[in-house]
């Protein structure tokens, strides 16, 4: 059975990978697909057909599930839609985001449009509760997010929340409140009252934050700042409320309840210790489960849980081995999406990790410290691999951090925490000593976290790992997992090795890479050479918590092995090219800076950026086009002192040129009209009509023109004569908000080739084409 199930888990990965759904036929033939390859009594066809079920049954569960795809009507116009407030609404700065769930589709009555959406309102002083029913108008876009090399998958995301569009609410005339049924959502509204009660008891304390997110599991109030310290010392899934919270509450009441239940001889004569413990510890899970809003980790736990606690109260004795794949193929029958999230393939890495060290020991008495010892460091080494995989990153102080953090955090800051909330309602005064004495010791842990994770080399990374050198570390830390015995066990450390020495993705001398990256509707560029990096612009910021600098340059560089910068160009100050500053200083040290703007980045000694500099990188020439230095003082429009940048490997050229506008174009067909011709241009101000006028496009004669724009953007950028345009002029057009990332290699006695599209490359069946 274990075999089939994880046959099973191989038949759904396969399926996520498909780039479009099959034919819902394939359902009607599966059953004597099934019963034909089950009458064939060899292992090899009965782990084929556990294979075949977990393919066929996520095509069904897909069919079933999906949201249905935003009309095409839809977009770009103001909607009327009526619903309710389905979750709770979080505030960020002058920005509140929710999940609503549409009833009525007011205008245009004939449209097509998602059950559940994600908006943002803007600078909105209502109070958004769940359950409360509005009349909103709206403007709607399909669920997009970056899709860029190491980039979050945030339409992944939404499709396991089953959410089907995101917008904004456009307040006006026909804005409403309807009215209040907190009792349509009443889960959602018990968690809004709780949280209310905690914000006015911990309000703008760090360690408040941290309460809220291991009560309720709302983590939108933590800060980039404090993710980045959780994340260098390895204790981000302390904030998650998963397994290890959900199995310490139920371990306790089960401990508890089943201690009461002995004492008591009628008790124990109506139905057994065991019995009414595993009752009431799954329904303090699922209790715990629901205050955290059935968040998917948590729904894997309580199923995890359930099917132990099952096995308890029939007395099954069951291998903890299958107890584990029974939980893992009900998680898969349940959502086969699971698969696509991080923490699916941590927190059973984990319990597989814990099921294995403990597999055949039978050692001396140990202490519950050594016990607990053995198996954080067991666990922090033994998922090495995996975080090399997913995050290409490894906190290298978690083990030591860990160990004292994780009882600390479950045994004492956890109960605290519960406790107290719990007494919030009951006895408030005592609720509010008991979660006061919870934020200190959280302010004490924070402060030895902010310590590790300023220490040297307290995160490493570890780019493009190879997955073969990841399998045989894995049967590495396999051996180094058996119990005493193995003869020369421990040269397994070398297997260790391959993993830890990552490949090289660098071009060859006199190659480059580019790659215009997407950052949504804004610019960031990328050239890489044999030893350099140069970065063009870094596109924007969105808000006081999220830019594009940290969102997705920091982890395309990191993915390609960078830990610095030769040269930041940005072209000019606007906020789209601009904006995700910040990010890059705070993950990258930067050698050289140039701007038209040196003024706004005084501190990392910019300096202005002007036609004539000139630069070599292993064979390949870097040349500023414009501004002239006369242009400073000239030029009034910042738009028009946009840097432009020229890189060139023998024959093959790229020009960058930010935001100039069609005097700014003159001029550099004054100035530099011989250096002006590219097989590739970044078109200038994301194809503005303000830009690229004949002229100019006759002088560069591009083969490729690259539109850095974001989907469905305000502007309406790429203007449709402009792109145009620019075919007639017989150029291939592209835009990163249709292609993604975009990447070039350019290289020695090779005709340029077309370039690599991400959003292409990683088409899933649940993404618009």
């Amino acid at each position: 059975m274990r075999s089939g199930i994880l046959a099973w888990l191989g038949g759904v990965v396969l399926f996520q990978q498909l780039a479009e759904l099959p034919s819902v036929f394939l359902l009607v033939f599966s059953p004597l697909v099934i019963i034909g390859l089950w009458r064939i009594h060899t292992a090899f066809f009965r782990v084929l057909v556990w294979a075949v079920g977990g393919f066929l049954w996520s095509l069904g569960y897909a069919y079933l599930t999906l949201p249905i795809t935003l009309d095409n009507a839809l977009l770009d116009r103001n909607i009327v839609v009526e619903g309710s407030i389905a979750s709770l609404a979080e505030k960020q700065s002058d920005i509140t985001r929710f999940e609503f769930e549409v009833s009525h589709l007011i205008s245009p009555v004939t449209a097509k449009i998602p059950k559940r959406l994600r908006l943002r309102w803007r600078n909105t002083t209502k109070l958004l509760l769940p359950g409360d029913q509005w009349r909103l108008t709206i403007r709607l876009k399909s669920p997009q997010g970056f899709s860029n090399p190491a980039s979050f998958d945030q339409e992944a995301w939404l499709i396991q929340k089953g959410i089907g569009a995101s917008g904004y609410v456009k307040p006006d005339a026909a804005t409403a409140l309807l009215g209040s049924h907190p009792w349509e959502y009443p889960l959602q509204s018990l968690r809004q009252h709780v949280r209310d009660r905690l914000d006015s008891v911990l309000v703008g304390k760090v360690s408040g934050r941290v309460v809220v997110a291991l009560v309720l599991g709302i983590q939108s109030t933590l800060d980039s700042s404090d993710w980045q310290t959780l994340r260098a010392t390895g204790t981000s899934h302390l904030l998650a409320i998963s397994g290890l919270h959900i199995s310490l509450i139920a371990g306790l009441v089960f401990w508890l309840v089943g201690t009461l239940w002995r004492r008591s001889a009628g008790l124990t004569l109506w139905i057994a210790a065991p019995r009414a413990a595993a009752i009431a510890a799954c329904l303090a899970a699922v209790s715990y489960s629901a205050l955290a809003g059935f968040s998917i980790p948590t729904q894997r736990a309580c199923w995890m849980l359930a099917v132990v606690f099952v096995a308890i109260f029939f007395n099954y004795r069951i291998k903890p081995s299958y107890l584990l794949a029974f939980a893992l193929w009900l998680i898969l029958l349940s959502d086969p999406l699971a698969v696509m999230a991080i923490g699916f393939w941590l927190s059973f890495g984990a319990v597989s990790i814990i099921l294995f060290v403990s597999m055949g020991r039978h050692r001396a008495a140990r202490s519950i410290w050594q016990e607990m010892t053995g198996m954080q460091l067991a666990i922090c080494l033994g998922l090495i691999p995996l975080l090399i995989v997913l995050f290409e990153q490894v906190p290298m102080y978690a083990p030591l951090v860990n160990l004292f953090a994780v009882p600390y955090v479950t045994f004492v800051v956890l109960p605290l925490s519960l406790l107290g909330t719990l007494l919030l309602g009951l006895v408030p005064v005592l609720g509010q000593v008991v979660l006061h004495a919870a934020t200190g010791l959280i302010d004490g842990l924070w402060w030895l976290l902010h310590w590790a994770a300023s220490l040297p080399f307290a995160m490493i990374t570890i780019p493009a790992v190879n997955l073969l050198a990841v399998f045989v570390a894995v049967i590495g830390l396999m051996l180094l997992g058996l119990p005493p015995g193995l003869p020369r066990r421990w040269l397994a450390v070398f297997a260790l090795i391959p993993m830890l020495l990552p490949k090289s993705d660098r071009p060859d001398w006199g190659d480059a890479y580019f790659t215009l990256l997407d950052v949504g509707q804004g610019l960031a560029a990328v050239v890489q050479t044999h030893n350099h990096l140069l970065v063009f612009d870094t596109g924007p910021k969105y808000s006081d918590r999220f830019n594009t600098g940290t969102a997705v340059i920091a982890p395309f560089l990191r993915h390609y092995g960078y830990d610095r910068i030769d040269y930041l160009i940005i072209s000019h100050g606007d906020n789209d090219h601009s904006g995700g500053m910040q990010g890059i200083v705070e993950n990258f040290a930067i050698t050289q800076v140039s701007s038209s703007v040196p003024e706004k980045f005084e501190q990392l000694l910019a300096v202005r950026c002007q036609q004539g500099q000139h630069w070599e990188w292993e064979g390949v020439n870097f040349t500023v086009l414009h501004p002239p230095a006369a242009a400073y003082t000239a030029v009034t429009k910042e738009n028009d002192l946009s840097c432009v940048l020229r890189v060139s490997r023998g024959t093959q050229h790229i020009l960058l040129t930010g935001d100039i506008e069609s005097r700014a174009e003159s001029a550099l067909i004054r100035d530099s009209l011989t250096q002006l011709p590219a097989q590739i241009l970044v078109a200038p101000h994301h194809g503005s009509r303000t830009s690229s006028t004949v002229e100019f496009i006759q002088a560069v004669r591009p083969d490729y023109v690259l539109f850095a724009t974001g989907k469905h953007n305000r502007h309406h950028f790429p203007n449709t004569s402009v792109v145009a345009r620019y075919q007639a002029a017989g150029a291939m057009t592209y835009d990163t908000a249709s292609a993604g990332a975009i990447r070039f290699w350019l290289r020695a006695g090779v005709l340029l080739e077309p370039p690599q599209r991400y959003r292409v490359e990683m088409q899933r069946y649940w993404r618009q084409p």
